[in-house]
């Protein structure tokens, strides 16, 4: 007697034995990066940049060719790039749009990503001698995304991210200081140490390091002019806004697109207006180098980041929930 045997499972099983699989070397980063603006170019959004790609992958820090994992197709096709991102462990799962789901793709791609992806927490856990949590961060619209991570075990957290979008075709208010305070951009690579310390002051953590901040500086589409700081009358850096434009999503988007992200304030320098007057002055920057909108991302936590952006004219565009999933 032939045992039944479910069609989909088999046609997943199929898709997945097809497909070449290897752990991330190096030399794949260019190929990554063009899988991203293959999906920009179809039109289909990322939560990462080119920019962030090329500055994150040979973090030493992120140990991409243990962390990372490449797909491809018989044709030697990179179809799928897959990350466990320390030190929160983030997955980031990057597919081509003939394998995206919210595209009706065939899941079988990304049920073999998050299985590797539990393989590498397990790992991870061992190492550790602790259990790991996975974090993955879909968009409220990826209603089948979402629903494969639910099948996977991940379970949604109470805090989302949202996004905003502010068109720069108007007037913008002029910045206002309190008496002692200046706004310039950041002199150079001779103030990352202040600029770290500013940062980790400012969210409260760690994250931030010295490796990390000059992958930004030294990345081909740096703008130093929109890397602002606001300094108190003694020198101190009180907040700081890292302001950019996001040269991959506008070529597909037909016009220029900014960003303004992250804002932070030192806690000694907050309620004195410093972040709005950095986003006025970077709205302002931004405008002359002819950017048409800009946009900016804070958690659902942080209340009083919201009315802020909220408050100089963002708007919510979409949230990126949270999901989490505990590996032992």
């Amino acid at each position: 007697m032939c045992p039944v045997v479910n069609a989909g499972l088999l046609s997943s099983f199929i898709v997945a034995v097809s497909l070449a699989t290897h752990p991330y070397r190096h030399a794949d980063l260019a190929r990554v990066a063009a899988l991203l603006e293959a999906r920009l170019a179809a039109g289909l959004p990322w939560n990462l940049s080119v920019a962030e790609i090329r500055q994150v992958l040979p973090r030493g820090a992120t140990d991409t060719e243990r962390n990372g994992h490449i797909w491809e197709d018989s044709s030697g096709r990179l179809v799928g790039f897959g990350l466990v991102w320390p030190p929160t462990y983030t997955l980031q799962l990057l597919v081509h749009p003939a394998h995206d789901v919210e595209q009706d793709g065939d899941p079988a791609l990304l049920d073999a990503m998050l299985a590797w992806a539990d393989g590498r927490a397990a790992a991870l856990a061992h190492q550790r001698a602790q259990p790991v949590t996975l974090h993955a961060r879909p968009r409220d619209s990826e209603a089948r995304l979402v629903a494969l991570l639910e099948r996977h075990g991940f379970a949604r957290e109470e805090w989302h991210t949202p996004k905003y979008r502010r068109a720069l075709t108007g007037p913008v208010p002029e910045p206002v200081l309190p008496p002692g305070f200046s706004v310039r951009h950041v002199r150079g690579e001779d103030e990352v140490d202040a600029y770290v310390a500013l940062h980790r002051e400012a969210f409260g953590t760690q994250h931030m390091q010295v490796e990390e901040r000059l992958a930004l500086m030294r990345d081909p589409d740096y703008v130093p002019e929109l890397d602002l700081v606001a300094v108190a009358r003694d020198g101190t850096l009180a907040a700081f806004v890292v302001g950019g434009v996001d040269r991959d999503e506008s070529r597909y988007a037909g016009h220029l697109v900014g960003y303004t992200d992250p804002i932070g304030t030192r806690p000694a320098y907050r309620r004195l207006g410093l972040a709005r007057a950095l986003l006025y002055e970077a709205f302002r920057r931004l405008q002359q180098r002819d950017v048409a909108v800009t946009t900016v991302g804070t958690g659902s936590w942080n209340v009083p980041t919201m009315r802020l952006v909220e408050s100089v004219g963002y708007q919510l565009e979409y949230r990126l929930l949270a999901y989490a999933k505990t590996v032992s």
